[in-house]
């Protein structure tokens, strides 16, 4: 019996035990009950319970699927490309790249008040370790493991020892270019 098939039966039969009814078959496919007086509101609110069970593990809704957090870049031609049009200044994005070993590498990207564009990995040499990372409040940024709050303007310099991992880039019109070799360095930070 495959993981799905598995579960769907697991399910079924908590389902059935919980509306008072005896499974007499363990696991199996075909599941045999004796039925009770107010078998059919229990067997109707067992089968929403089953189905929606059902669709929600196709959703991801309840345990953890490989998705990424953040809208996922793709390399071409040895680099990254974000585009800065949807990005004004005081703000930024996060963005993930997978890495060749399969981790996913986030980064921010975001433009101080001059405009001037940027990008940084979404850790710090400090605070990597316990995979927090970064979030966007505003026009600062919030360290989630220190709590250390930072102006985007000072966001290179960092505050004390949390100073998230800058990247080299290269503004090319609307778009920011980050080689593929920085964001793989960085994956040993995730």
């Amino acid at each position: 019996m495959d993981a799905f098939s598995f579960r769907v039966t697991a399910l079924l039969e908590s389902v059935l035990f919980l509306n008072g009814l005896k499974v007499e078959s363990s696991r199996g496919l075909a599941v045999n009950v004796f039925m009770r007086e107010s078998w059919m509101s229990s067997m109707c609110r067992s089968l929403i319970v089953l189905v929606l069970g059902v669709l929600l593990q196709g959703t991801g809704a309840g345990c953890a699927r490989n998705t990424s957090k953040y809208p996922e870049l793709r390399a071409r031609d040895g680099s990254v490309a974000v585009d800065l049009s949807g990005i004004g200044a005081e703000s930024g994005s996060f963005h993930t790249y997978r890495a060749d070993s399969g981790k996913k590498v986030n980064f921010f990207v975001y433009r101080e008040s001059s405009g001037a564009p940027h990008a940084v990995l979404d850790a710090c040499r400090t605070c990597y370790r316990w995979k927090k990372g970064y979030i966007l409040d505003g026009k600062e940024v919030v360290c989630l493991k220190c709590d250390i709050r930072f102006k985007l303007d000072s966001l290179a310099q960092g505050t004390g020892s949390c100073v998230p991992i800058a990247l080299t880039t290269e503004e090319r019109g609307l778009t920011l270019i980050i080689p593929v070799a920085e964001l793989e360095a960085g994956a040993r930070f995730f």
